[in-house]
């Protein structure tokens, strides 16, 4: 591998970053993340879209924070052993990229994790088989390729608990599969071609013709929405009026279960609560499980809900040509509903 000189979280180290495929990447290229798409990653990289900003993160604040002394303890437990956390890229293919938190002896990797209480738990009670271990998997084998390592170690450190050390051994099937992976996603990015979306996880951005029909229609809702806001504000306080008015009857009613007078009846009446099943299975069969009774839910159904913002393009968007496009259909739009 091939060291470079830049401290990490700097300015030129992002930019160095998003010339290549890093480690914390690997699992989004290979579509087994969670929390990002590959479009989404593509995105980001060729300035499309704007990364989240995770600074105010309390979850990662406590891991920047941590991060050293995590790392002082695997040393402990590892004698002789230095962790030293250095930037590299693979002499081999330079776009793959790692910012070690840590490279011991025989190059091998050490991924430092200082998660929240609840995930330290899983990883605790599931080991192998925690989401965690299975997410972090990626990134070492991704930091392997770099190094040249045969094993790494991925690390979970949580204040005041036993530290939690998995070794990695090398897979080279799925280290091929990544490098090919990677090539094939950072050639888009240098083409400015996006990869294919996921349509249950990415978000449509309308265009050409399917963003004027967008826009007229959305120029309708918004028109409307204001109306509706305006007939609902008038509702409530019907509403109110209507809720002090009645406070008035139930009071005039006394010990009554009935009464009626000037066209209004008022009848008071006991409403049956409903069975809360999962606390009756829990008192009179404790051995049940509990997680079964997903199984008994009747099929979702499929909503829809329409919001009106202020915003033009989704707030992480910085395609400044979708804007224009936008910009010029609105104003046709306006003109020809003007005329």
């Amino acid at each position: 591998m091939k060291i470079v000189a830049f401290d990490q979280r700097t300015d030129e180290w992002l930019a160095w970053r998003k010339l290549g495929v890093t480690a914390s990447e690997a699992a989004i290229i290979m579509n087994e993340s969670p929390y990002m798409t590959p479009w989404r990653l593509w995105a980001e990289k060729v300035g499309l879209a704007e990364p989240d900003d995770l600074s105010k993160n309390p979850f990662v604040q406590y891991g920047i924070e941590h991060e050293d002394v995590a790392r002082r303890e695997f040393e402990d437990r590892h004698p002789g052993e230095v962790a030293l956390p250095i930037c590299a890229e693979s002499e081999e293919v330079p776009i793959m990229r790692a910012s070690f938190d840590g490279v011991i002896s025989l190059k091998r990797p050490v991924e430092l994790k200082c998660p929240s209480t609840k995930v330290f738990n899983e990883v605790l009670e599931q080991g192998t088989d925690s989401e965690a271990y299975k997410l972090y998997w990626h990134q070492v084998q991704h930091q392997m390729y770099v190094s040249g390592a045969s094993e790494g170690y991925l690390v979970f450190y949580h204040e005041g608990r036993d530290l939690q050390v998995f070794r990695i051994d090398r897979d080279d099937d799925y280290i091929e599969r990544l490098v090919k992976k990677a090539q094939e996603f950072f050639e888009l990015v240098m083409k400015r071609k996006a990869p294919e979306k996921d349509p249950e996880r990415d978000i449509l951005i309308p265009t050409g013709h399917q963003a004027e029909i967008w826009v007229e229609a959305s120029e309708t809702i918004k028109f409307y929405d204001a109306d509706i806001k305006a007939y609902q504000k008038k509702i409530e306080e019907a509403k109110e009026k209507r809720r002090e008015a009645e406070a008035t009857l139930k009071q005039l009613l006394g010990n009554f279960h009935t009464a009626e007078y000037n066209g209004v009846r008022v009848h008071r009446y006991i409403r049956e609560g409903k069975v809360n099943f999962k606390a009756f299975l829990e008192d009179n069969h404790p051995d049940a499980d509990i997680s079964k009774l997903e199984a008994y839910k009747e099929q979702g159904t499929e909503v829809f809900r329409i919001t009106v913002t202020d915003n033009v393009l989704p707030v992480w968007s910085r395609d400044e040509s979708a804007l224009d496009e936008v910009e010029e259909i609105r104003d046709d739009h306006e003109q020809s509903m003007f005329w």
